[in-house]
């Protein structure tokens, strides 16, 4: 980013570029990383640093991830009824 730049690492309801959110997780310097995404044509892309050995591993992370996601949700949804 440019000097008068800084990064924001709040959420967001708006849309961030792809190669944001990966320049993102290369900096945060993680120990295992999945991928999930939604290719042009509808498909979708799912790649994991987790050996394919190791599936109930990649399946945790997604269902942490999951449930991160979905509290979250439900905290602003709780902050919005309150009128915070």
């Amino acid at each position: 980013m440019g000097d008068n730049v800084v990064s924001f690492g709040g959420g967001t309801l708006l849309p961030v570029p792809v190669d944001n959110v990966l320049n993102w997780a290369i900096e945060a310097d993680l120990l295992d990383v999945v991928v999930v995404g939604r290719e042009r044509d509808g498909g979708v892309y799912i790649a994991s640093s987790i050996g394919s050995r190791e599936v109930g591993e990649t399946v945790f992370l997604m269902e942490c991830a999951k449930h991160i996601l979905l509290q979250s949700s439900l905290d602003c949804i709780e902050n919005t009824q309150r009128g915070a």
